[in-house]
């Protein structure tokens, strides 16, 4: 098999659990000790994967240390991607997929290159077409703060075909409305993050939303 081959078979491996899970787990947190025990804890309580933002300095090697210790446990990305470099260095620790704010063709290319999931922010059917003819069909609608599932819903319209994953302001409570609405997946950070992230607390969290999702 070749080089391209399995950078293929590794994205489509990423996309079809991401699809299976139906939630992303965000983990926008200072502390890397914190990060790393929030993630074994989600693991743990069964929401598998887990995305950390590359706007804090341990994410890289936080990635790293995950997968030395969860191994095939977690679906590891990076988030807040936004330059290629950034995505090579995602994919020498370990990551499956990285997700970023907006739509770059060239850190979607550096994706492809080194075999990672890329699902770009998108918001506006301009947007929505310009990923589709780079090749995309799952993509992160964002920011989603104080918008209703019927906007997706309204989207889907004439976007059948994509798999949007909406992102930005979701509360757990919601999950099973914007599944319903037609999202693939959900992507949650501060409201399933934030507070007591003992793992008692993250798992009743877990149990809440894994509640909403459709067996």
């Amino acid at each position: 098999m070749s080089q391209a081959d399995n950078s293929r078979d590794r994205a489509a491996r990423a996309r079809s659990w991401i699809r299976r899970e139906k939630v992303i787990a965000i983990l926008r947190i200072k502390d890397a000790g914190q990060a790393i025990a929030l993630c074994q804890n989600l693991v743990t309580a069964g929401l598998t994967v887990v995305e950390i933002t590359a706007d804090n300095s341990h994410a890289l090697s936080s990635v790293a240390k995950l997968r030395e210790r969860l191994g095939d446990q977690v679906l590891l990305g990076v988030g807040t991607v936004l330059d290629p470099g950034t995505v090579r260095a995602a994919a020498d620790v370990g990551a499956d997929f990285c997700v970023a704010p907006n739509l770059d063709p060239e850190v979607v290319t550096a994706c492809a290159d080194n075999g990672l999931l890329a699902i770009p922010g998108v918001f506006t059917p301009t947007e929505i077409v310009a990923a589709q003819r780079l090749g995309l069909d799952l993509l992160k609608l964002f920011p989603c703060g104080g918008l209703s599932p019927a906007f997706l819903s309204a989207l889907r319209g004439p976007f059948p075909s994509v798999g949007f994953v909406p992102t930005g302001g979701i509360e757990p409570a919601s999950v099973g409305a914007w599944l319903k609405a037609g999202a693939v997946a959900v992507g949650l950070g501060s409201s399933l993050t934030g507070g007591d992230n003992s793992a008692s607390a993250v798992g009743a969290r877990v149990r809440e939303i894994k509640n909403q999702v459709p067996g």
